[in-house]
């Protein structure tokens, strides 16, 4: 039963491309300011979202507590939340200011909950206003005490601040992701308009196909959409994808022909990564027009398999409307529904999610920044955490390359090591290690024997000497009370110390 439902929600992400395939002249008009609008490069924004579910399933879990995420959930299951917000965007500069707000209930005003500004390469949070909240729920007698230790942390603070290394360092992310961050800030403007290029140009490789479920009254363009519509959606776009494979081959491959020199650098790909990438596209294009139908037998099982009782009745409580309209120069409006409504057995579930929004061409503006008396760096609060909770130094190292990432009590620390593979067991540079996570090494030169003094003692370290430094194994680390962790898919090492060695 969860394998079916969570086929559904696969369905609900293919829609997305599906939709921006379409090419009677309603569906290009639809896709035409679509486009117009995500090309604006200085913006003014400003909506609302409209909340309301009931999962009883869930709400289990939390009525049973008096705490924060209790009121919560149970706030917003009671009756109907609603969200505001303005922004402000200029791509070019890397700017963006933006406020979020909730409605009081009683009163009917707009509260702000936090606020976010983005110069270039650095990111501040306002983070006052929902200790405010926090506090207004601990004098109203619950239980705020799981926030009380970021509220002493944060102190008179309004505001917490990010750099992009420390962003992709929270996020975990990649290096390819990296690269693309550091070489266009947070808007990553090259990387966006590839993908625009990329969605934009759709059309071409699906000349022929339509959706058929756009609707234009004036200048707003329509689309409403049941549990049925989705299922003939996607039979219609993969049997028509089958079909004609070969107009999609060429405009895939045209795509990466067209790489520019500094997309391909974003990418990090280089020429002949590029002729390797059109030979997978031309075999994919050969497979299925040499077997197409196989392919096209397989597309037709989904339409009996849809009508299975368990995925019918969730589709059947799943409705999605959605409008988009130019309504001035520069002015675009929009509005979308979401609404799911499921009752069977014991299982029920009701949401509903609206969402206004207006998108305004502006001027070029400026921003007013946090002073540094109002600021608290990510790098700041996280090392004064650690040291309030005591939490444990965890080292990361990625062994191919030597890139290591250190978490402490201090803060975030980034540096390369000189890893080595010594038959097929990798290495690591013992003092350098070992001192970074703040161990005592010493070198008994009569033995030739590298050790850590741990609790007053000398605990031998199992080495090798490779131009007079002594590396030892990752799992020598675990002698020392670390505990010691191999992911082979992004082969990084993480070596974490307990907590009771942090002083």
């Amino acid at each position: 039963m969860f394998k079916k439902k969570l086929s559904v929600l696969f369905l609900m992400l293919l829609l997305t491309t599906i939709l921006f395939t379409g090419c009677t002249q309603t569906e290009k008009g639809f896709f035409s300011i679509c486009e117009e609008a995500s090309k604006l490069n200085t913006f003014e924004n400003s909506g609302e979202f409209t909340l309301k579910f009931e999962i009883p399933s869930l709400l289990t879990n939390f009525i049973a507590t008096d705490d924060i995420s209790s009121n919560l959930i149970n706030t917003f299951a009671q009756e109907e939340t609603v969200f505001k917000y303005t922004s402000k965007m200029d791509k070019e500069k890397g700017l963006f200011d933006y406020d979020f707000f909730i409605v009081d209930k009683a009163s009917g005003t707009d509260k702000l909950l936090t606020k976010i500004i983005i110069n270039n390469d650095v990111l501040y949070v306002k983070v006052d206003e929902l200790v405010n909240i926090i506090q207004t729920l601990s004098e109203s007698g619950y239980d705020t005490s799981d926030f009380n230790e970021m509220t002493a942390i944060l102190g008179d603070k309004e505001y917490i601040s990010m750099t992009i290394d420390e962003y992709l360092q929270a996020l975990g992310t990649e290096d390819l992701t990296l690269k693309m961050f550091k070489q266009n800030g947070f808007f990553n403007n090259s990387l966006g308009e590839m993908y625009q290029r990329l969605v934009f140009g759709l059309p071409d490789a699906y000349q022929n196909y339509t959706i058929n479920s756009i609707t234009k009254v004036g200048n707003k363009y329509s689309l409403t959409l049941n549990g049925n519509d989705i299922t003939n959606l996607l039979v219609g776009f993969l049997n028509y994808s089958v079909n004609n494979i070969g107009d999609i081959g060429n405009y895939a491959t045209s795509f990466i022909q067209n790489l520019s020199t500094a997309e391909m650098d974003l990418l990090d790909i280089q020429e002949q990564d590029k002729t390797m990438v059109m030979g997978y596209i031309l075999m994919g294009v050969s497979e299925v027009q040499g077997n197409s139908e196989k392919y096209l037998q397989e597309i037709a099982k989904i339409q009996p398999v849809m009508q299975d009782q368990d995925i019918k009745d969730v589709l059947d409580a799943l409705t999605l409307t959605s409008s988009f309209e130019k309504t001035g120069n520069g002015i675009y409006e929009s509005n979308f529904n979401f609404t799911f409504n499921y009752e069977k057995d014991e299982e029920l579930c009701h949401i509903q999610l609206n969402n206004t929004d207006t998108i305004t061409a502006c001027n070029p503006f400026v921003i007013s920044l946090p002073t540094p008396q109002q600021v608290m760096s990510y790098t700041e609060s996280l090392s004064k955490t650690s040291k309030a909770n005591n939490k444990a130094t965890v080292m990361e190292i990625q062994v191919d390359t030597g890139a290591s990432t250190l978490i402490s009590a201090d803060g975030i620390n980034h540096d390369t090591l000189d890893t080595k593979i010594v038959n097929n067991s990798t290495y690591l540079p013992m003092r350098k290690i070992a001192e970074a996570l703040g161990e005592d090494v010493g070198y008994d030169s009569a033995q030739k024997r590298a050790y850590v003094m741990k609790n007053s003692q000398e605990v031998d370290m199992t080495g090798t000497i490779i131009d007079g430094h002594t590396y030892i194994k990752i799992r020598d680390f675990e002698k020392l009370g670390y505990t010691v962790d191999w992911d082979s898919a992004t082969r990084t090492v993480k070596l974490t110390t307990p907590s009771s060695s942090i002083n």
